[in-house]
């Protein structure tokens, strides 16, 4: 009787301990106006630097170069970029050669950034409508 007791009482547990840290990872989606609102920098730039490597604190990074294609904010008549992210994961999401649509966070005090949203400020498919449509939600956040 107690083995059974206990057993129903691991299976019914188990989901809701599981579950417990899925809390804590879910992300809201922001819309393109609420990304304009948050990000730092916006541009469409190609992909022509992607290097890992310790920062000078000793934390794996990764810097990534783009040639700046169309500046949308905080870019101004710059041609190149680079940025340094956190973690090395950016040398697998990131192709040489290939254009983005990026929306930036500021930069930490130790020069970190990323893709606002854990993610979702990164467009591999955008066209010329979507980066208009940009244009006019940087115009109206100033």
């Amino acid at each position: 009787r107690m083995r059974s007791l206990a057993f129903l009482t691991l299976f019914f547990l188990t989901p809701f301990f599981i579950s417990l840290p899925l809390h804590g990872t879910t992300v809201l989606p922001l819309d393109l106006s609420e990304m304009t609102r948050q990000a730092g920098k916006i541009f469409v730039g190609r992909t022509v630097g992607v290097e890992p490597f310790l920062d000078e604190g000793g934390l794996p990074s990764t810097y990534l170069r783009f040639q700046v294609l169309t500046g949308l904010k905080g870019i101004g008549e710059e041609k190149g970029v680079f940025i340094k992210i956190y973690g090395v994961e950016a040398t697998s999401r990131f192709r040489i050669g290939s254009d983005y649509l990026l929306f930036l966070y500021p930069e930490s005090s130790l020069g970190f950034t990323s893709p606002v949203g854990a993610g979702q400020g990164l467009f591999e498919n955008f066209d010329t409508k979507m980066i208009q449509q940009v244009e006019r939600l940087v115009h109206e956040v100033r």
